[in-house]
């Protein structure tokens, strides 16, 4: 069972107004300590929404909500460099609760890179792009 605080509205920064479109959906998502495990994340989304909840799925299940919150702070992967962080605050599923720095964006896609302080400690980098709707597997090659 997840414990969650209260929803707070995101802070205004170019990526919050990116992330409030649409669906964020994994192309790619790869674990480093776990070789292989990577593809079962393909198709995962995240539906954010301007109170700071968020809703998550794959495919076109829906499993996960919560809170989310968009901050801005020093790279822990690159010294010198500020970037924004995203947190996942999952009400279903305390495991689930994940950070991560966006490291880039085009406007219809992003590189975010897991934090380390979440419960799990494994690193994780993800690549997510923006759709319309919820994928269907035959969208993401599944």
């Amino acid at each position: 069972m997840g414990s969650i605080g209260t929803p707070a509205i995101p802070e205004k920064f170019k990526e919050t107004d990116l992330l409030l479109t649409d669906y964020w959906v994994y192309e790619f998502y790869v674990i480093p300590e776990k070789v292989g495990v990577g593809p079962n994340f393909v198709g995962t989304w995240y539906k954010f929404n301007p109170n700071g909840t968020y809703s998550k799925g794959q495919f076109q299940e829906t499993f996960d909500n919560g809170n989310w919150y968009i901050s801005s702070r020093p790279s822990e992967h690159q010294p010198g460099k500020v970037f924004k962080y995203i947190y996942f605050d999952s009400a279903v599923n305390d495991l689930w609760d994940v950070g991560f720095e966006i490291q880039g964006t085009s406007g219809y896609n992003m590189s975010w890179v897991k934090q380390l302080d979440p419960p799990d400690g494994e690193s994780g980098l993800a690549k997510v792009m923006k759709m319309l709707t919820k994928p269907t597997r035959e969208q993401m090659g599944r």
